[in-house]
């Protein structure tokens, strides 16, 4: 691990209609709890879902996942799929997301 992690999303084109698989810094072949600081830097709302989870529109009480938006910075835990991806939806076409991993909780045997 390094003093300055990486930014493992740094994207422009999320759409608003069909979700973004993003992949994030976490072990591969396994859904994890990922654990990272994302951010939308324009005003544009993103709804954050685990990897596998269903295409809605973003909307504030849209489960399950997290709504991120005006420029706001915010640690999130969701689950990734096995190909290390969560899925991000947006507010309108061509919005922006940058997110670091901070760590991930290996949730195996955990969740009944």
């Amino acid at each position: 691990m390094t003093d300055f992690p990486a930014l493992d999303i740094n994207v422009t084109n999320i759409d608003s209609t069909t979700p973004s698989q993003l992949a994030l810094l976490v072990p591969p072949d396994v859904r994890v709890e990922a654990l990272f600081n994302a951010r939308s830097p324009d005003s544009r709302q993103l709804h954050i879902m685990p990897g596998d989870g269903t295409a809605s529109a973003p909307a504030l009480d849209t489960y399950p996942g997290y709504q991120v938006a005006g420029a706001s910075l915010v640690e999130l835990r969701i689950l990734t799929d096995t190909s290390q991806q969560i899925s991000v939806l947006a507010s309108s076409t061509n919005s922006e997301m940058h997110a670091v991993t901070s760590g991930w909780v290996d949730i195996r045997g955990k969740n009944g």
